[in-house]
């Protein structure tokens, strides 16, 4: 597995890179995430072949996780289905891209 360390002006944030690594991401994400949930977007092709091994591990690790799943295109479609998602304190949830 590679670390790769990414900076930005708004926060600092880690990248890894490797195989397996979606069958282990409740493992490392369920160390950062403060409220155990995650938001998860993705399009048809990527949600078939990879959402179930993902989901499972979240689920796992007792992360409560959303997926939504956008038509492919432009990531301008991933903000109008965004713009629709409920904003009450109960379904928020961290954005781990």
């Amino acid at each position: 597995m590679i670390s790769v360390p990414v900076a930005t002006p708004s926060r600092s944030y880690e990248v890894l890179i490797g195989s397996g690594l979606l069958a282990r991401a409740g493992d490392y994400l369920g160390k950062i995430l403060e409220n155990r949930r995650a938001f998860v977007v993705t399009v048809p092709p990527v949600r078939r072949r990879w959402a179930k091994v993902l989901m499972k591990s979240l689920s796992a690790s007792g992360i409560e996780t959303a997926l939504l799943e956008c038509p492919m295109a432009s990531a301008r479609n991933v903000l109008q289905h965004w713009r629709g998602w409920p904003r009450s304190s109960s379904s928020k949830a961290q954005i781990v891209a």
